[in-house]
């Protein structure tokens, strides 16, 4: 497992809108190893386009990396992360006590997914009109006390059964759609309401 952590240049873990790095501990059995350390750097001021394209280079450098603890979470770091397949914690403290930080993140990691997923199947993922009919509140998902992300969420729905489609109910399209549907050999179209409200219905390619 790997966990990005954001410093600042006094060693303590951060909010984005500092100074630091984004450093990559890899868990090596038990035992947690830097393996890269990136500089990151965005402030308050800097405009949504720049943050959005400094953001998906970051995540491009830390591609099998689900996991990313900063000292202090923002709305919308948390929907934007989340696009991209990256869930966010929050913690405070310095490198040098951070393992248990880590360990602690791991295994809540672990417990989520194998706990929380039957949950969420019932409180979220619900039948619809017709056989093979899904439909998820992906936006209520997400808010919920199980912190989840929309890969987590939905992916083993898309890899665990056969449907006729899915539709899912969310404010921003995940990013990770244009990775994984095609893989899947499935298709997504969408529609918006007038409240911003997406309708995104996935089905098979072949139907």
């Amino acid at each position: 497992m790997k966990i990005a952590v954001f410093i600042n240049l006094r060693g303590e873990i951060a909010t984005l809108f500092e100074a630091g790095n984004l450093t990559l501990f890899s868990d090596n059995s038990g035992v947690w190893l830097p393996v890269n350390e990136i500089p990151f750097q965005i402030s308050e001021d800097t405009d949504l386009q720049q943050i959005r394209q400094q953001t998906w280079q970051l995540r491009e450098a830390i591609r099998d990396c689900r996991h990313l603890v900063v000292q202090k979470i923002h709305g919308a770091q948390i929907a934007w992360f989340d696009g991209l397949g990256v869930q966010l914690w929050q913690d405070k403290g310095t490198v040098q006590a951070l393992s248990g930080s880590l360990d602690a993140i791991r295994e809540q990691a672990h417990r989520q997914e194998v706990e929380a997923l039957p949950a969420l199947s019932t409180a979220f993922i619900t039948p619809g009109k017709q056989a093979g009919e899904f439909h998820v509140d992906l936006i209520t998902a997400l808010k919920s006390d199980v912190k989840m992300t929309s890969k987590q969420i939905l992916l083993p729905l898309f890899t665990s059964r056969a449907f006729r489609q899915v539709e899912v109910i969310c404010d921003h399209l995940p990013k990770w759609f244009a990775r994984e549907l095609p893989a899947l050999q499935l298709r997504v179209a969408t529609q918006t309401d007038d409240k911003g409200l997406i309708s995104a219905v996935v089905s098979p390619a072949s139907s």
